[in-house]
Parts: structure tokens; sequence; C-alpha cells
């Protein structure tokens, strides 16, 4: 290099650095220009090398390194061209032969026009540090052939909390490669909740104490949890720390188990509560409805003295109404109490579920649902009314957890209870058809996870639930020799878990084409205050070909029938409604038309006023609960024993 031109440079260079940080700085420091060769170096780099720094100046850098490291800083030094600073570990040849360890860190310099011409190197001596790492590493390859066979993980750690060694049980545990372990440090494999506990650990190892009993969470390569139980002892040398070693026994599997044991004790705990609830709910409902009945029949005989202009009338119409509505909450309760009595057949799941989501879905279309439903189940032995309750009101209460609409998911497979789990669930050992209803709404805390099927419990607001909907699907599965639970996080949707025991018989072809939806031409006015109701009646019965009105009271009712009797084949009335109920809306029924054909809905087939619409000449009779097959099916009955208008 030309003389002048070297100068030139040193004088821009040395013009862009402090001279006490570069002639008084106790690392090495050495500038070099564009290619390489050296232009300066400080006091501290010419000692290092024990050359006098004119030796050292016109050199260049690769002069004064190993044959080995020589190819590798050239590579180095090649980045510094495109503006990036380097660090890395070199060795070095002092002017006695000698090899010494240097960290060096090297950055680029810039001319006043931004191009690269040269760079500043600091280098520091780690040479004993190295020669301790390097008397560990002996001891090490002494100690690799007995640790590699233990069941133990077992490492080594340097000062700096780099991977000295490790065995063939931490390499299998944790997933990585030795290539990859020569790039970690035991920060990197440690769980957020161990380091905290880890540092604190190796502070007292470096004083020279031992610390056992220490239990350490470490991450695998896949992101997985490893517990472990172990000691930490420091490594010395000459009575100097160089690092320490640790012994691990791996406790993932008894955490595992332990989790599992508690998390199985919860459950039994909760059945045997749920069991002793049910007990309780069962005594109370069953009293409660006797005294409801009483009141009832009280409330009944006043009314035969009275007639409709009588201002105590309504009073006692309300108090019948209330009682019904009592009625109903008790009804609601012993089904939780399992009490409930009920036919029981082999029944295709799948058909259930198809039907009755499809239903629903076609009521609630800011619902989508999914269903992945495996084929050729086993039946299982169920009351179809019954079991398609229960799917209802999980699919309610789904959709009560997604205002803003959202996605049901439904899954059914065969699953085998072993001893232990149906323990857990109260039920047998056996072959159960599970099917699983999953949303994507709003989720539950633990808490109320373990509230959810309890009589009277709801997160809704008041007056917006009673809070039996899931208490009395708890009760039906339960009746069915099943089980129910439920799997949920706070804003990740809910899961429930529907276990059902299989059938040993087959479905009967019979029962099959008598559950058929049959539908007709007709025209059917529909009268029901419950709008959930009377949109899934009428969205059944217009997919089976009829035309249908529908109305929400007694007196909207009338009002159609007045402008359409000469189309309307068929009333289908709710019993208790609001203001007119279903009885005194078929009597003006009958007033407008003395040939009015009507089906009566009610929850009690043998209760006065049910008997008392009935005589007036209902053409039919259905009890809630019931299915779409039944509902169906009574209307065609009754529409085909009296002809069509």
């Amino acid at each position: 290099m030309d003389a002048i031109l070297k100068r030139d440079i040193y004088t821009f260079i040395r013009g862009k650095i402090n001279s006490i940080l570069f002639e008084e700085n106790p690392d090495g420091v050495e500038i070099v220009d564009e290619d390489g060769y050296i232009v300066s170096c400080n006091k501290a780099q010419a000692h290092l090398l024990q050359y006098l720094p004119k030796e050292i100046i016109g050199h260049h850098i690769t002069d004064f390194l190993t044959e080995q490291h020589k190819e590798l800083f050239k590579q180095k030094f090649e980045s510094l061209k495109e503006g990036k600073s380097i660090d890395f570990e070199i060795e070095l040849v002092r002017k006695d032969g000698v090899s010494i360890y240097i960290w060096s860190k090297v950055n680029p310099i810039k001319g006043e026009d931004g191009h690269f011409i040269g760079a500043i190197i600091y280098n520091r001596d780690i040479t004993s540090y190295k020669r301790r790492e390097s008397a560990l590493w002996g001891d090490l390859e002494r100690y690799r052939a007995i640790s590699d066979g233990a069941n133990d993980l077992i490492q080594c750690i340097g000062p700096s909390r780099n991977f000295l060694y490790v065995n063939e049980k931490w390499r299998k545990t944790l997933g990585y490669s030795d290539e990859e372990i020569v790039h970690l440090k035991l920060d990197d494999v440690l769980s957020p909740e161990s380091l905290p506990k880890c540092k604190e650990v190796l502070e007292k190892v470096r004083s020279g104490g031992t610390v056992t009993g220490v239990e350490i969470v470490f991450i695998t390569r896949d992101g997985k949890e490893v517990f472990t139980e172990g000691s930490i002892n420091g490594y010395f040398r000459d009575g100097k720390f160089i690092g320490t070693r640790g012994i691990f026994r791996d406790l993932t599997e008894r955490k595992r188990m332990e989790r599992e044991k508690a998390e199985l004790q919860e459950r039994l705990l909760h059945a045997q509560k749920m069991e002793a609830i049910g007990t309780l709910a069962g005594g109370i409902a069953h009293d409660f409805n006797n005294i409801l009945m009483a009141i009832m029949g009280s409330t009944s005989l006043m009314l035969f003295s009275k007639n409709r202009n009588d201002p105590e009338y309504e009073y006692l119409k309300n108090i019948e109404r209330m009682v019904k509505r009592g009625a109903n909450l008790t009804k609601q309760l012993l089904g939780f109490a399992r009490r409930g009595k009920y036919e029981v057949e082999p029944t295709d799941i799948n058909e259930l579920i198809e039907k009755t989501s499809q239903m629903f879905a076609e009521t609630k279309k800011e619902i989508t649902i999914h269903r992945k439903l495996t084929p050729d189940l086993p039946p299982i032995e169920a009351n179809a009314g019954q079991i398609e309750q229960v799917l209802m009101n999980i699919f309610v209460n789904a959709w009560q957890a997604m205002p803003g609409g959202g996605e049901i998911y439904i899954e059914t497979k065969k699953e085998e209870l072993g001893t232990v789990t149906s323990q857990v669930y109260g039920v047998r050992p056996g072959t159960y058809i599970r099917c699983s209803i999953t949303d994507t709404g709003e989720g539950m805390d633990k808490e109320t996870q373990k509230r959810i099927f309890e009589p009277f419990f709801s997160t809704k607001e008041r007056g917006k639930g009673t809070g039996l909907g899931l208490a009395m699907a708890y009760g039906i599965i339960k009746n069915h020799g099943g089980a129910i639970e439920v799997e949920s996080e706070k804003g990740a949707g809910a899961t429930f878990h529907i276990y059902l025991p299989i059938s040993e018989r087959a479905i009967s072809r019979e029962r099959k084409r008598k559950k058929m939806l049959v539908g007709g031409s007709e025209t059917i006015l529909l009268v029901d205050d419950e709008q959930q109701v009377i949109d899934v009646q009428r969205e059944l019965l217009e997919r089976l070909g009829y035309r249908v009105f529908v109305a929400r009271s007694g007196a909207e009712a009338i009002k159609i029938y007045l402008e359409q009797k000469d189309f309307i084949d068929l009333v289908v009335l709710d019993l208790v409604m609001p203001g007119m109920d279903g009885g005194e809306t078929f009597e003006e029924l009958k007033q407008i038309d003395p040939e009015v054909r009507a089906i009566l809905v009610s929850g009690y087939a043998e209760d006065d006023r049910t008997k008392e619409v009935i005589s007036q000449g209902i053409s039919g009779f259905i009890q809630k609960p019931y299915t779409p097959q039944l509902f169906c099916r009574e209307i065609r009955r009754v529409l085909d024993s009296i002809g069509k208008k």
C-alpha cells in the first residue's frame, strides 16, 4: 500500500476516535484498512502479541492468526463491508509462538462518502478462561462414558451459562441436537417460572455450596414442559469457579399422573355433590308439587262457583297460571333428580342430531353448525324426545353464549370407558357413544363450570332464565345411564361431552317407519306465545309442504281466523298463554266457526283445565315435551280424520 495513502487513512480514522479510548484502553485495539492491513494499534494490543507497535503496523491482520482461524477471519471481515459489526472468538499467535484466545469485536468505519474504508478491532484476552474450560472439558470427556448411560438428565454449564456438556438422556428428553446445543444457553431451555429460581441457585453454588431437591421446569425444543427435581453443585479448579454440574430426575410422568388423579378426585367429588343435590331437589320438588296441586285444586273448586264477570275471577285465573308455572318448574326439578318415567328404545343418535340441529339451525341463521358424525355407530338405548330436549338445551345455551353469532361443532364417536373413568362418571364400564358439542362463545371460568348443572344456577340476568335447562339435561342423561361434562375456558368457548351407553338391541324398522316425518298441503294456524317454539314449528311444517299462519296470542289468532277461516284446516293451540289462554281462544274460535278443528298442546295431560278444554271438542292433544315426529304425526292423524276444506 502507498505510504502516503496509508498515512491519510490513519490520520482520518484517528480523527474519528478519541485518543483516550484508543491509547488507554485496557483491551487491545487495532485499526485496519479496507483490505485488512493494520494501520495502527495501541500499547495493549502490542503487549498481547509481545511485539513492538512498529512491528505490527503494515502487516495483514491474518499474519497473527493460527492457520485454522485465518479463513474464518476472512469470511467475517467480508460482512463488515455491508456495514455490520461482528464479534467472535479467535486464536492469535504471539511473537514467542504461543497461541492465545481472543474475543474480538469488530466495527466497520465509513468515509465521508459513506463507503467502507476500514475497521476498528477491540481484542480481549480470554486465554485463562478457555484453559479452565478446556480443563473442564477434559474431565467431561472422561465423565461422558458413564453419564450417557444414566437415566437422569445431566448437564454441565460454563461460567457464561453456556452448555459445556449434556448427556444422551438430556438430549433425547429436550429434543436438541449436538449442533443446536452449542449455541444454547441455560436460559433458553428454562420455563419463565424457573429462571429466577435457577439464578438464585447458581449464586449459591458459586460460593461452593450444593443445592439439592431443586425443582426446575425445562422447555423442550417443541415447547413442552419437562418437570424435574435434582441437585446442582459448583465445579472448581485451583480454587476458581469454572461451571456447574446438575443432575435432574424427570418427574413429568409422575406430575401428569398426580394431576390426573387430582382431576379425577375433583370429578368424583363433583359427581357425589350433584347426586346429593339431585336427591335434595327431588324431595323438594315432590313435596312442592303436592302443595301446588292442592292450590290448583282449591283454585279450580272456587272457579266452579265464579263466572267471568266476578271481580275475583281474574285473580283466581292468575293464581291458576302461576301454579302451572310452578308445576313446570317442579317437573324440571324432577327431571334433574332423574325421577321422570319414559320409554326407551334403540335409537340412532346421529339421526337425532341431524334432525334436531337442522331444526335449530333453521331458526338461528346467525349460527353455523358443523357435523362430524361417525357413520355406522351402534344404537343407544334412549327416549328420543328426552335426548332431543338435551340437545336443544345445549344448543340454546351455546346460542346465548354467542350473541353476535358463531359456530357449533358436533362430533360423535364410539368410546370405551374403563373402570376408573366410569367410577368418576358414576356409570358402568363399557362401550358408550360420545357426543361432543363445541361452541365458539364466551366460555366460562372454572367456578362456573363446577356449578353449571346445578338447578337454578344461571349466569344470565334475572328474569332471563330459570337455570334449569342444563340441570334437566344432566338429569336426563344420568337417568339414561350416561354421563355429561363440560370443558371450557373464559373467552375460548365451551364443549359439552355426552356419554350414552350403546343398546344391545337393533333398531326396529317398523318403529323407524313410524318416526318418519309426514307432511301435507293443508293450511295450519299455529298459536303459541313462545317465539322460539313457534319458529321451529313453522319451519318444520313449511318444509313438509304445509301452509302456515302464526299467532303470538289468542287475540291475534282470532283475528287471523276471522280473515282466513275458509282456508285454515287446523289450529294448533298452546294451552298456557298470557291474556287469553288456549281454552278461551278455542271457545272464541268456535263462536266464529262451530266446525273449527284444533289440537291442544300442554305440559300436562291430566290436569283439570286440559281435560276441560279437550271436552269442549278438541280434535287432538300433544303433551310437552314432544318430538317433531309425534308433533307431525298427530297433525296428520287429525287432518286425515276430518278431511280438507
